[in-house]
């Protein structure tokens, strides 16, 4: 049976039902002699069986018991009929307290059943009849009985106040003593008697003697305790031995459940017909207790668990029944009951109750009742309610309710009486079941909504190349598998193109594939040794067989954006369907309850109705949409009759109570009513956010223009419940339209400072709806509202360039410079400013709001330089913006390989463009690059100088000087980046020195560019540090090179320089830098250092002009044994060894003498020969010097120098006959040769052996 059959006929029901009262039918038992005849005369025969004490009529509730002994009332008119309320009887009265206790033990319940059942049977009888019972009750006496009571007690009065002379004091009515005591005792007995007779009346039942005290004695004459049968035992006999009665019937005992009172009536029964006073005067009757029960009462009782598994395993199931036969202890008969009203049997007797009654009731929802309510007095009192309601509800029925709906309601009320009367308060259980369901309605609206999002970012076709890329890999395994191989990697080969493992989840080469032929083939190689498989072949064909058609012949593009498509339909199209979702369709859909579960096991809605509703009936009235949400409206009477159901529903369940229900569906003449009924306060609750009536407000701008500015300024407030409106308003695609969008937009934006993060959180919503939204929004914002920008950096970051007003050449109206300050605000930079309209774009340039790279650097400069310098001059703001970003501003630089872009191009600002880096004006931070950098400021600013200059075209130089900073300028040297001229050397050396950057800079360009002809301070001041700097920084030679390439003719003063040690002074005098006299030589001589006075003189021309023994002092030696200095100053020094070497040691003065020997053409005069002469002791070296020179020599000093040589030599020259042996020597025979020329030899002669001469000397 579908919701939609059993509504066919109430949905063709008027709007004005007209209701035909009809008359309600009795819920008392009702005897029918055709069903009911049998059973009694059962029990008839029963009861004359005089051994049967206790009869059981037994049967199922609602089988017609209490007919059947209404039936026998008929014939035993006299029977006691007890029948028990179940209310209250597992109370517990504690005595000591005063206060009831809940949860009776079985044998409290007994007692409690056992006093009920003797109040019943006492006080059913007249006190008047009973005068002896100890149960005193209350009862209205008869007036003659009151008379004579009185009387009687007046006369014993005023027989007490004759014998205490009462009358005597009383005035005298007569003269005769007799007759005025008569009349007196007459008097007084009336007035007492009607005195008494007042007093009676009037106090009768309120005083009663409790306690007679007499000292410590107490008389207690309190009967009050509580009525056991055993207690009570005798006022029962007492009862029926006046009573004469015999048959007592006891109906609905066995609804409390607990078999120990039919032990105990039994109990009773024997008792009393053994009771001796009961059978005096020829009483042989029995007394009968016949019982209403249920035959299931003894089976939970005695066994409640044997119908278990775990029971009926270990107990035969036959033996059990045995067991639980043994209810007849309890009764000498028993009677069953056939029922005569079943799940099939009730549908007939439903129809027949609800014959007379209009407006009729669908045989589906009969069928329904019937299947759950086989009870006739349940049905029938359902029916008599239905009528009555009927009655009330339907017949102007503006509201337009329906009888079926009705009429599940009264079904609903005789099952839950409880829960209905808790409808009107909200508080039912019916009532958590409704807003159960909408909660469970928007969390699958916003799972769903989750899910719509979670497509549109996941479902691309970089992952769909990854999904196909997985199982390509899984394929490949499983193939080489199958060859007990291994596979560590593979390459594919692809129409002749290689790809590896790792690019088998690129889209290109799924692209490649999907464009392969069919049978072209895929040839799968291993890549490494490891990899040991056989090559595998696969065609398109083969491989779409395997992982899908799909994947193989479509492109990742072309499948993500198709998969995108249906992908979301189908999600939009559950979404909607959850939004007119009622409770029936949750069923329906088997729909999970989020957040419950049951053993482990997810909670459906179905099981969560039946588990708070408790009985399927409602389960199933539920389920087939007999009760659904206007189901408050069948509960009550509503006077305000202009509402539809709907709205009646919704004003009741939602705005009166304040629970928002966004997306209960309400259409235009819902509202058309039920808007005016509300005013604004009503309106700006939670309870009134829905979506149709914003919707509908929106839609109707001029008829409810009050009320959607409440709703507005409901909004302004942004809670919670706030946002959910939003959700579901945007993201529902029922009501709304893109002009109901734009105006709600137009509304919320100057007035709802979250209004961009609303939207930008709003889920399930396309993403292209979402960029309308911002759109509109970014429109109409107001600039006195300070907007909330969270998640709006990323947000335009993502889609600013889709934004339709704000593309390039837009002509939407747009008030640029809010939108500029809101982009501001959020931080957001701008990915591509080309992309935007120049207003706009301006003042995001303005405001720093733009990603800093290669394409908005062009945009900014229109197409022009993008240098440091260029920016400063064009462009203030983005100069400031770039430095304070110099990370991200060098790297746009590079990111056009083709057009490559310099950091600096040296117009006339570059130098403050350096100053600004230098000074720390920019904010730029080194530690964002790779490049390690220094832990102080200067060195920070180097490295950012640094980096500047790398990205610097190599032909840009800096002038040195204002503006650019002094500790620039040795990162400037460094890099290169000035001209090595005069000028910029000059004004470096005067600030910085000769450092070691500026030295490498000189050293590689080789020479110092010729600015102007340089003052000699000037000349000084570059050439000085040159000359005097250190070797490893410098070369002499290169020392020398520069200098030279300033092009000054003059001489530096020797004064000036500052010698160092080696060949500088020589190579200054030898490239004319210093001039070449004493002055410059005394330089070298101050060093103390032979290599440095060595250098200078063997530079020299003019040395030898200028040599004085004091220059020479006691270098003599080593000048002549230098392989430096010419041999002209050398000369000089053998030539006067008198003059230079007079100071020397021996062991010079033999040096000069060696190295005057090894000179060969040297000639020295006598004056030298006999300094040598005079200072060797040895002749052999001034021989051979004498030798070299003798031709030169007169006689006289070649005599002079041989005397000088003292010993033989100089005894050839004293004449003497002894002849003189002389050693021989090489050149020995000349000098002989020429002493004997002069006389003073006469004859030589070289001895045998060579080793010496004989000289034979002049004689006289």
């Amino acid at each position: 049976m579908s919701s939609s059959q059993h509504t066919v006929e109430n949905s063709q029901c008027q709007a004005k039902t007209e209701v035909e009262s009809a008359r309600l039918r009795s819920l008392c038992p009702q005897y029918d002699e055709t069903r009911h005849k049998a059973y009694v005369d059962r029990i008839l025969q029963a009861l004359d069986d005089p051994n049967i004490h206790n009869i059981a009529l037994s049967g199922a509730y609602g089988a017609g018991k209490s007919s059947i002994l209404q039936g026998l009332k008929k014939y035993k008119p006299s029977t006691i009929f007890i029948s028990l309320s179940t209310l209250g009887t597992n109370l517990v009265d504690n005595s000591s307290n005063g206060q009831l206790s809940n949860h009776a033990s079985p044998a409290e319940q007994a007692n409690r059943i056992q006093k009920e059942i003797v109040k019943q049977l006492l006080y059913r009888a007249d006190p008047q009849k009973l005068p002896a019972s100890r149960f005193k009750r209350i009862h209205g006496a008869r007036c003659s009985s009151l008379i004579a009571r009185s009387a009687s007690v007046a006369a014993a009065i005023a027989l007490v106040s004759l014998i205490v002379g009462l009358p005597d004091k009383l005035p005298l009515v007569s003269e005769q003593p007799w007759y005025d005591l008569v009349i007196k005792l007459l008097l007084v007995s009336l007035l007492l008697t009607i005195l008494l007779l007042a007093l009676g009346r009037l106090l009768q039942g309120t005083i009663s003697l409790d306690k007679v005290a007499v000292g410590p004695t107490t008389v207690s004459l309190s009967a009050n305790a509580e009525t056991y049968f055993d207690r009570y035992l005798d006022e029962i006999i007492y009862f029926f031995e006046i009573t004469k009665l015999r048959l007592v019937v006891f109906e609905d005992i066995d609804r409390f459940d607990n078999p120990q009172i039919f032990d105990q009536l039994r109990e009773l029964n024997t008792l009393l017909n053994n009771a001796g006073q009961l059978k005096r005067k020829g009483q042989t009757c029995p007394i009968v207790f016949v019982y209403a029960v249920k035959d299931s009462i003894f089976d939970t009782w005695q066994y409640p668990n044997t119908t278990s598994a775990t029971d009926g395993a270990r107990r035969d199931l036959a033996t059990v029944e045995v067991e639980r036969a043994n209810r007849t202890k309890f009764f000498d008969l028993i009677i069953p009951v056939v029922s005569f009203v079943t799940h099939q049997s009730a549908r007939d007797l439903l129809k027949q109750e609800l014959r007379d009654v209009h407006p009729s009731v669908s045989p589906e929802l009969i069928n329904l009742a019937a299947k759950h309510v086989p009870d006739l007095r349940l049905l029938r009192s359902a029916c008599n309610e239905y009528q009555i309601y009927a009655d009330l509800l339907l017949r102007d029925n503006g509201l337009e309710l329906e009888h079926d709906k009705l009429f599940a309601m009264m079904l609903y009320k005789v099952v839950h009486m409880r829960d209905f009367e808790q409808i009107r308060l909200g508080a039912s259980a019916l009532d958590e079941v409704y807003k159960k369901s909408v909660s469970v309605i928007q969390q699958k609206i916003a799972q769903l909504n989750e899910k719509y999002d979670h497509f549109e970012k996941e479902v691309n076709a970089e992952n769909e190349a990854e999904n196909r890329g997985e199982k390509f890999t899984e394929l490949i395994k499983w193939i080489v598998a199958t060859q007990n191989n291994r596979e560590k990697s593979f390459y594919v080969e692809v129409d002749g193109n290689k790809y590896a493992k790792s690019q088998t989840v690129t889209t290109e080469f799924w692209d490649k594939i999907a464009h392969l032929a069919d049978n072209e083939k895929l040839i799968i190689s291993p890549d490494n040794y490891e990899s040991t498989f056989m090559t595998i072949y696969l065609t398109k064909l083969d491989l779409a067989r395997f992982i899908g058609r799909d994947l193989v012949y479509y492109s990742p593009r072309t499948a993500s954006a198709e998969r995108l498509k249906w992908e979301l339909k189908k999600i939009s199209s559950e979404r909607e369907e959850f939004r007119r979702a009622t409770m029936s369709n949750l069923i329906e859909w088997d729909t999970v309850v989020p957040g419950m579960a049951s053993n482990g096991e997810k909670c459906s809605f179905s099981k969560y109705i039946r588990h708070c509703l408790g009985s399927r009936l409602a389960a199933d009235l539920i389920r087939y949409g007999y009760i659904d949400r206007n189901f408050v409206l069948y509960t009550s009477i509503y006077h305000d009759t202009s509402l539809s159901a709907s709205a009646m529903s919704f004003k009741i369940q939602h705005i009166d109570a304040g629970r928002m229900n966004a997306i209960y569906r309400l259409e235009d003449h819902d509202l058309k009513d039920l808007l005016p009924s509300l005013d604004h306060d009503e309106l700006m609750q939670p309870g009134a956010y829905n979506i149709f009536i914003l919707d509908y407000l929106l839609r109707k701008p001029e008829e409810m223009q009050e009320y959607s500015a409440a709703m507005v300024d409901a909004l302004v407030r942004d809670g919670h419940d706030e946002r959910q409106l939003l959700q579901e308003y945007f993201s529902s695609e029922e009501v709304t339209r893109r002009e109901q969008e734009d105006k709600f937009v137009a509304l919320l934006a100057p007035k709802l400072p979250s209004l961009f993060t609303r939207i930008i959180e709003l889920e399930g919503v396309p993403d292209h709806r979402q960029r309308h939204l911002m759109d509109v929004a970014l429109r109409t914002m107001a600039d006195s509202i300070d907007y909330d920008t969270t998640g709006l950096k990323d947000f335009i970051k993502a889609s600013y360039d889709q934004l339709e007003s704000l593309k390039s050449g837009s002509s939407v109206q747009l008030d640029a410079g809010i939108v500029a300050l809101l982009f501001q605000k959020a931080e957001v930079k701008i990915p591509r400013l080309g992309a935007l309209r120049e207003d706009l774009c301006e003042k995001l340039i303005d405001n720093q709001s733009y990603e800093i790279n290669r394409a908005n650097l062009d945009t900014i400069t229109r197409g022009d330089e993008i240098s440091l310098d260029w920016l400063k001059m064009k462009r203030q703001a983005c100069y400031e913006y770039v430095t304070a970003h110099l990370d991200k501003y060098l790297a746009a630089l590079t990111e056009d390989s083709t057009v490559p872009a310099s950091a600096l191009t040296g117009n006339e600002l570059v130098g403050e463009v350096v100053a600004d880096l230098a000074n720390n004006k920019s904010h730029a931070s080194s530690a964002s690059v790779d490049e390690p950098v220094g832990s102080t400021v200067a060195e920070q600013t180097f490295s950012v100088l640094d980096r500047v200059l790398d990205k610097t075209d190599k032909s840009v130089m800096i002038t040195l000087g204002e503006p650019v900073p002094v500790k620039c300028w040795p990162t400037f040297a460094q890099q290169g980046r000035f001209a090595v001229d005069t000028n910029n050397t000059l004004a470096y050396i005067e600030a910085c020195g000769l450092d070691e950057a500026l030295a490498e800079l000189m050293v590689e360009q080789g020479s110092i560019e010729s600015s102007g002809k340089l003052e000699y301070s000037d000349y000084l001041a570059i050439a000085k540090p040159i000359l005097e700097a250190d070797e490893r920084l410098i070369g002499l030679d290169q020392c020398i090179d520069l200098v030279n390439s300033l092009g000054n003719a003059e001489y530096i003063d020797p004064d000036d320089i500052e010698p160092i040690a080696g060949d500088m002074i020589g190579r200054l005098i030898c490239s004319g830098i210093i001039e070449d006299d004493e002055r410059s030589y005394q330089l070298a001589r101050q060093l103390d250092d032979w290599s440095s006075r060595e250098s200078a003189i063997a530079s020299s021309k003019k040395f030898i002009d200028f040599m004085t023994p004091d220059i020479v002092k006691d270098d003599a030696a080593q000048i002549v044994n230098s392989k430096r200095i010419g041999e002209a100053v050398k000369r000089k020094i053998l030539e006067n060894p008198r003059l230079y070497c007079s100071c020397l040691n021996s062991e010079d003065l033999m040096t000069i003498r060696e190295r005057a020997v090894s000179c060969s053409e040297l000639r020295l005069g006598e004056d030298a020969l006999m300094f040598f002469a005079e200072h060797y002791r040895g002749a052999t070296d001034v021989i051979i010097l004498l030798v070299r020179a003798i031709d030169n020599l007169e006689g006289t000093s070649i005599q002079n120098i041989v005397r000088a040589l003292g010993d033989v030599y100089a005894d050839l020259l004293v004449p003497g006959r002894q002849e003189i042996r002389v050693p021989a020597a090489r050149g020995l025979e000349k000098i002989l040769d020429k002493l004997k020329t002069v006389g003073a030899v006469s004859t030589y002669k070289l001895m045998k052996g060579g080793k010496e001469f004989k000289v034979h000397r002049r004689q006289k």
